[in-house]
């Protein structure tokens, strides 16, 4: 029988005022504050009775445990992915949809291949019947699309067909329906906003990488002509129901900008009374800007960190637990579709490989949805390549970072919000009392 030890997820932190310590467990969620007596009880736990109560309390919140609890997570993800496969349980059905793989920018740190398909009627007619498959063969609750691109606004008659199908679907199976919108901004004026609020779309991501000179230097047309002005313009001038996220794309070259982008797109929606907040997101190296020439200088993790703490996303973010922290490339209620009818896992920068297509919404039959789940679950799901990463107290958290990172690069990528776990943990001391589990 396997002895009782403390959890390897386990992190222990002190409260500045004095107050005691945090314990905080990454795989169950569990908090607890402890005073000094506490503290150097449970430093002396495994000398103390199995059956006295706060052994037991210990143990059910996951500080203190008897299995071997790497061997517990690994087939704990590789469980969620076939029960995400099969669909048994209620859950939404979630499609990145690609109109088009055309782009009118030309971004140095872009991760997609140039291509100029358009998705075809026939295409779009396909969609619609793998939809109405899926959600007739499985549990789902709700349809949740992504528009992406490509440019999406370059095709807006596109987004509305397919958004009036997809809204019909939805209200045929008596299910909810949302949307967002990723777009670089350059055409999102009032006209495209009101076309895709009556899509039913309620958030719309826009990028904006700082002020004007950093903007306009990685973010431009085609043919090198400028953007900011005109996408700050279309924000200006927009008055929408829908929330606006100003992505900013942090890099070396721009970190200092964040201030005043918040600053002036605070004001812009206090005037025209639109909801717009700037939401930071890191550049990341990838194979394709690689070999395109990319010379954009990336930031750490550390110096992430402290911006997405800056910017309240620290606050914003919730516990990880496995359950719910599994990465969209192995979810297989999560699906990307590109222009052309192929079918992905929902990943940005894994679409277009050939080596990772699950099927083509064109197919009679599209995915054999146990063998995609043996696939994702034997190549993504755990990072057992990873030394570094089956020894560290965040696994539950990422499972070894980014899927795609991972396998490319041969890089385990930590989330930037786990930088400094002391801080993260600290956070969640104010979100959820002195004393609780989860």
């Amino acid at each position: 029988m396997s002895r009782l030890h403390y959890s390897q997820f386990n992190h222990m932190v002190k409260v500045p005022d004095g107050r005691g310590w945090v314990l905080y467990n990454f795989a169950t969620g569990a908090l607890e504050l402890l005073d000094v007596v506490q503290r150097n009880l449970f430093d002396a736990a495994l000398s103390v009775p199995v059956h006295s109560p706060v052994v037991r309390r210990w143990r059910a919140a996951g500080f203190l445990c008897v299995m071997d609890e790497v061997s517990f997570v690994r087939e704990r993800i590789r469980e969620r992915v076939f029960d995400l496969a099969r669909a048994r349980d209620p859950l939404p059905l979630m499609l990145t949809v690609c109109p088009t793989a055309r782009c009118n920018f030309a971004c140095p740190y872009c991760f997609q291949e140039p291509d100029s398909a358009d998705m075809a009627i026939e295409t779009q007619d396909a969609l619609k019947r793998f939809v109405e498959k899926r959600l007739a063969a499985g549990s789902f609750n709700e349809i949740r699309v992504d528009w992406f691109g490509g440019e999406p606004l370059l095709v807006p008659d596109i987004v509305e067909r397919l958004s009036g199908e997809l809204l019909a679907l939805a209200d045929r199976f008596g299910i909810s329906y949302k949307a967002l919108v990723h777009t670089n901004g350059y055409l999102f004026t009032q006209e495209s906003a009101d076309m895709l609020e009556r899509c039913r779309v309620t958030k719309v991501i826009v990028t904006v990488d700082g002020d004007r000179a950093a903007h306009d230097a990685t973010r431009h047309l085609k043919n090198g002509g400028p953007t900011y002005d005109r996408i700050m313009g279309n924000l200006e001038a927009l008055h929408t129901g829908m929330t606006v996220h100003v992505r900013c794309n942090v890099h070396a070259g721009n970190i200092g900008c964040l201030d005043a982008l918040r600053d002036r797109v605070e004001a812009m929606a206090a005037r025209n009374g639109t909801a717009m907040r700037v939401v930071p997101a890191a550049v990341r190296a990838n194979l394709v800007a690689a070999e395109r020439g990319d010379t954009t200088s990336l930031i750490d993790a550390e110096s992430f960190a402290r911006v997405l703490r800056d910017f309240g996303e620290v606050e914003r973010r919730q516990a990880f637990t496995a359950a719910d922290g599994v990465c969209p490339i192995v979810r297989l209620n999560e699906l990307y579709v590109d222009a052309r009818g192929e079918i992905y896992p929902s990943c940005h920068t894994i679409a277009g490989n050939d080596a990772y297509v699950l099927g083509s919404v064109l197919s009679e039959n599209p995915i054999d949805w146990d063998a995609a789940a043996q696939k994702l679950a034997d190549e993504f799901a755990f990072p057992d390549d990873q030394p570094e990463c089956l020894t560290c107290k965040l696994l539950p958290c990422c499972y070894g970072g980014c899927p795609w990172t991972r396998r490319s690069m041969g890089d385990a990528r930590c989330p930037e919000i786990l930088a400094d776990p002391d801080t993260y943990v600290l956070s969640l001391l104010g979100q959820q009392g002195d004393c609780c589990s989860k």
